[in-house]
């Protein structure tokens, strides 16, 4: 059986010279699940717009399941700068993401982020989501400044299960928490699986009382864009086939290189980082 996983949160266009490309975390996810073999069920909210008919357009073609709102805000953008940092439009259609009635049979796993969390609309829904779901959460923080609040990282981290973040993620959030182990970090949210990305240098593994480390071979660099959405992508349908944990960190760092390696958030994985799934 196929893992069935649900993804909730933001559709966005990045603005890159003026040209729009569709991306958003919660899509680029559940665009690496499905070539993972998994069947990614996107929860997300579009304008009533130019854009908003191209995101729906593309989001079917990729073959992704979505239950996709049409909203009285414009669907979102984000404008790139030549640093790689987002200014993201506020309000948008993201802001306000209706729940819908759910397939029968149970999910095994669902993702959220942080950024959606932001427009207290979502906030007031979310808790629904939970309720009928009722499966793992798996919780990637993807802090966006100012697009979070310690409230919301606090209350994220209550609700997850299962949790990815950067290096500059973990180092803000140790601010926050003021807690600086990893292993008391888990004990104190009740999480089962922590992972934290370092780019080219790999990641950081935390399960069972164990840390696992892997770093993949050196590759350049073209675009790092979704590179991360791609490792937890990786990341979570190791997790859910129970692949032994070095080669869930394997998988993820392998599929977040190969991402980085390729222009665009929506590459295609190479078949070598496929296959291992089901090694």
């Amino acid at each position: 059986m196929k893992p069935r996983i649900l993804t909730y949160g933001e559709i966005i266009f990045d603005l890159v010279q003026g040209k729009p490309y569709l991306g958003g975390a919660p899509l680029n996810f559940a665009w690496f699940v499905n070539q993972l073999g998994g069947e990614a069920t996107l929860i997300s909210a579009v304008g009533n717009d130019v854009l908003g008919s191209k995101a729906v357009s593309i989001i079917e073609n990729y073959g992704i399941d979505s239950h996709i709102h049409f909203s009285k805000e414009s669907t979102g953008t984000a404008i790139v700068n030549s640093d790689g940092k987002f200014n993201i439009t506020y309000p948008a259609a993201w802001n306000y993401i209706e729940i819908p009635e759910l397939k029968a049979g149970i999910y095994d796993l669902l993702y959220v982020g942080t950024l959606a969390q932001t427009s207290s609309f979502n906030r007031g829904k979310l808790p629904a989501l939970l309720t009928r779901s009722n499966t793992r959460i798996f919780l990637d923080l993807n802090l966006r400044h100012p697009f979070y609040s310690k409230e919301i990282i606090f209350n994220s981290l209550q609700m997850a299960d299962i949790v990815k973040v950067n290096l500059e993620e973990w180092q803000e959030i140790k601010s926050f928490i003021s807690i600086k182990d990893p292993f008391a970090f888990m004990d104190y949210f009740n999480l089962s699986h922590l992972a934290i990305t370092m780019g080219y240098e790999g990641a950081r593994f935390f399960f069972d009382g164990q840390e696992f480390l892997y770093r993949p071979n050196k590759m350049t660099e073209i675009d790092p864009t979704g590179a991360g959405d791609a490792f937890s992508a990786g990341f979570a349908m190791g997790i859910l086939l129970g692949i032994p944990a070095m080669n869930v960190l394997k998988v993820g760092c392998q599929a977040g290189a190969a991402v980085a390696g390729h222009k665009g958030a929506h590459a295609n994985l190479p078949d070598f980082v496929r296959d291992q799934i089901f090694l």
